[in-house]
């Protein structure tokens, strides 16, 4: 492309809703070729830049700015953390094999004088996190459906209310497989360290599998994503509300074969769900089990019948489908919530 249509390109960029040119009125950005006139601050934001003596910096635009360069070696360096945090986590399970998990190992390995005040702290905050984390795992679940129907239903109205209650349908069916179905729940996960033999030494093995495994396929993935991302501005305003199912239809160009391709990505995700609930259940009922809540002995209790903390499996999925209620007044509000799981 020439030097002068290029510029003639950018200057198109940066023209805004009202014909006014970005550069004329003072804001940083390098291309703008991605960023809309909605991403780019007022001219309000501009004169308070002025008084701190700074310029506006487009945040939208820095987060996309180190493109598939960036996912690469990022994907790399997170990789690293990831597994060194991972191998940490493996090494305290195989000493403390514990339901309790974080908050148990604190008790054991901090210092006499601080173990009790930081093992609550640390019970409570794992406690609330994978509480957050159910939530977030269903919440996903529930808008990607409704981001696969936007897809092959153009006219469908993307209501808030449909999203809680697919939550609240996914929700009931993994606890359901957490109860009733209990039986058949190792086939498809590692339960919890009281719940399999030879805790010490299985479960830094699965853990450390799980690394590797779930490290080269994501690397994969990524690979696979930096070639096939297309027109990126598309990507990121696609009605679905979620740019990978865009992305899988742009290579494929088939409404099939996208089909296909997120619903193996529900598939795991419902997995992943079955997982967390029974997790999350089990955080409950052992910080319960240590009295570290309260109506303790309540949650503590384990059925007869169906070997499983039932209780403390119920009130996890009704935290979760009444937070998810939120979701209906505000989406922005439930992700500050869901935030809390990451």
């Amino acid at each position: 492309m020439a030097v002068g249509q290029l510029e003639d390109k950018q200057a198109d960029a940066w023209a805004t809703e009202d014909g006014r040119d970005q550069y004329s009125a003072g804001f940083s950005d390098p291309t703008g070729l991605l960023v809309k006139p909605k991403w780019r601050g007022t001219e309000q934001d501009k004169s308070d830049m002025d008084v701190l003596g700074r310029g506006q910096v487009n945040i939208l635009f820095i987060s996309i700015n180190g493109g598939t360069a960036d996912l690469f070696w990022g994907y790399i360096v997170v990789l690293m953390g990831a597994g060194l945090t991972y191998a940490s986590t493996a090494e305290m399970a195989s000493m403390a094999p514990t339901a309790g998990g974080q908050y148990h190992w604190v008790s054991e390995f901090a210092s006499p004088k601080h173990q009790k005040f930081l093992s609550y702290i640390v019970g409570w905050v794992c406690m609330l996190g994978w509480q957050a984390g159910l939530l977030s795992v269903g919440f996903i679940i529930g808008t990607v459906t409704q981001g696969l129907i936007v897809l092959n239903n153009p006219s469908y109205a993307f209501e808030r209310w449909h999203g809680t209650l697919l939550v609240w349908a996914m929700t009931i069916f993994c606890v359901t497989f957490n109860t009733v179905g209990a039986k058949i729940l190792p086939i498809i996960q590692i339960v919890v360290s009281e719940e399999v033999e030879d805790a010490g030494r299985t479960l830094p093995k699965s853990i450390m599998c799980s690394v590797y495994l779930n490290g080269a396929m994501g690397f994969i993935m990524a690979i696979t994503l930096c070639f096939c991302l297309g027109d990126l501005a598309a990507i990121v305003d696609t009605p679905t509300g979620y740019p990978f199912i865009q992305v899988f239809y742009n290579a494929t160009q088939s409404y099939v074969a996208t089909n296909i391709m997120v619903t193996i990505f529900l598939i795991n995700l419902t997995a992943c769900c079955i997982s967390v609930v029974a997790t999350s259940s089990r955080q409950l009922w052992s910080f319960a089990r240590d009295n570290g809540v309260p109506f303790s002995r309540w949650f503590a209790l384990v059925s007869p019948t169906m070997h499983v903390p039932v209780r403390a499996t119920g009130v996890s999925v009704a935290i979760t489908c009444i937070v998810s209620l939120i979701n209906i007044g505000s989406t922005t509000a439930l992700n500050a919530i869901v935030a809390l799981g990451v």
